[in-house]
């Protein structure tokens, strides 16, 4: 859940693909929900954006933790 964060800069940027390239290399998805525009803004500019994928990136917790459960159904 994401809506504290105001922005991301450049090492966060980084610090978050290399989180999330590692643990997709394990098998794990990363989830994020209630991104600001800002953020999002930042993360599809970089790349990130396509790299998390849109499919694991939602508006609001509720629709990530439906969307977590139906996966694992």
């Amino acid at each position: 859940v994401g809506g504290g964060i105001n922005r991301i800069d450049a090492s966060g940027e980084e610090v978050i693909r290399h989180l999330v390239e590692r643990l997709s290399d394990s098998g794990i998805t990363v989830i994020f929900s209630a991104l600001k525009k800002p953020v999002l803004d930042a993360m599809r500019a970089t790349g990130l954006y396509e790299r998390i994928g849109k499919e694991n990136i939602f508006a609001d917790k509720g629709m990530a933790l439906e969307a977590i459960a139906a996966r694992l159904a």
